[in-house]
Order: structure tokens, then C-alpha cells, then sequence
């Protein structure tokens, strides 16, 4: 089991109280916890998946979870819209795809936060060393030093090397 913290890219949020929600208490109604199993076997498949969504074929996700006997139950959970637990779309130059929305909706969120985290962490650098992040573009820049005071940008260019100086006056020029 992983611990928290230690991975963000494996890491997903799981709502506490999911067992209350009503489309697991209908899932669970119909497929015991065999089904809960499954759905968060889903989950995390799909967590692992590129941009969180995988190729709706039952018989195959059946094999990729290691139950085999179980394809047909795996196909009502991601299908039945009874649970509504997932979205299965159709992309015409590939195949049938599904995806949680819940899943996306948690990852947004920590996507976001994630950003948010790493903004802060590279304002901190930039005012403490002077240090423009590698990855920001001219446009973040600007935006960024625009939130600085007058003060701030004096003693962040006291601290910043001709080539950073120089990064500042373009971004800002546009």
C-alpha cells in the first residue's frame, strides 16, 4: 500500500463516506462487495491510464484485472447506466474509451492544488533567490512579477544575474 505522500503520481482521492453514495449503494444492491471491489479496481486502472480513461472492452479489462470469469459484471459496472458510475464515449478514429467522471473531477482538483503548490514554491525562489523557474513561460512571468510590489521586484533584480534581468524586460515588454 502506498503512503500518502510519497507518490503523487499514483495517488487519487477517495471521498470517505463513498460507501453512503447512492450509486455504490445500488452497485453493492446488485454485485455485493464483489462489485465494490471491481469499481475500485476500475478506478484505479483508469487512474493509472492516460488521461484517466481506458478502451471499454470487458474481456480485456477483465484479463488486465486478473478475473478473467468476471468480464461480463465488469461491463455492467462500467456500463449500466443503473450506476452511473462511469462514461463510455466513442472516439471514430480508435475504439470505444471510458472514463469516471468523479475520478476526473478529483484529479482536476488536485491537479489544481498541485499548481497552485508549485507557483508558491517558485515565488518563494524567485524572491528569496532571485531564480526564475525554467518552466514559465514569458507570459507567466510577466503575470507573476505584475503580483509583486515595488519593493519585492527592486530586491529580486539585486539578487538576479544579467540574463535573468534581461528575461524580466522582455517578458514585461511583451
Amino acid at each position: 500500500m502506498a503512503i500518502i505522500g510519497t507518490d503523487m503520481n499514483l495517488y487519487f482521492a477517495h471521498d470517505a463516506n463513498a460507501m453512503q453514495d447512492a450509486k455504490l449503494m445500488r452497485l453493492r444492491r446488485e454485485h455485493g462487495y464483489e462489485g465494490i471491489g471491481i469499481y475500485w479496481a476500475l478506478i484505479e486502472l483508469l487512474r493509472q491510464s492516460y488521461e484517466y480513461e481506458y478502451e471499454f472492452d470487458p474481456d480485456l479489462i477483465a484479463d488486465v484485472l486478473r478475473i478473467p470469469d468476471k468480464a461480463g459484471i465488469v461491463g455492467d459496472i462500467i456500463a449500466n447506466e443503473k450506476f452511473d458510475l462511469f462514461t463510455v464515449g466513442t472516439d471514430p478514429n480508435t475504439a470505444n474509451y471510458f472514463t469516471s467522471p468523479d475520478l476526473n473531477a478529483n484529479m482536476d482538483f488536485m491537479e489544481s492544488k498541485r499548481q497552485t503548490q508549485s507557483d508558491a514554491a517558485h515565488m518563494t525562489n524567485l524572491k528569496r533567490y532571485g531564480t526564475i523557474p525554467k518552466d514559465w513561460t514569458p507570459e507567466k512571468l510577466s503575470k507573476q512579477w505584475q503580483t509583486l510590489n515595488t519593493d519585492e521586484q527592486q530586491a529580486i533584480l539585486g539578487k538576479m544575474s544579467g540574463q535573468e534581468r534581461v528575461l524580466i524586460q522582455k517578458a514585461l515588454i511583451g
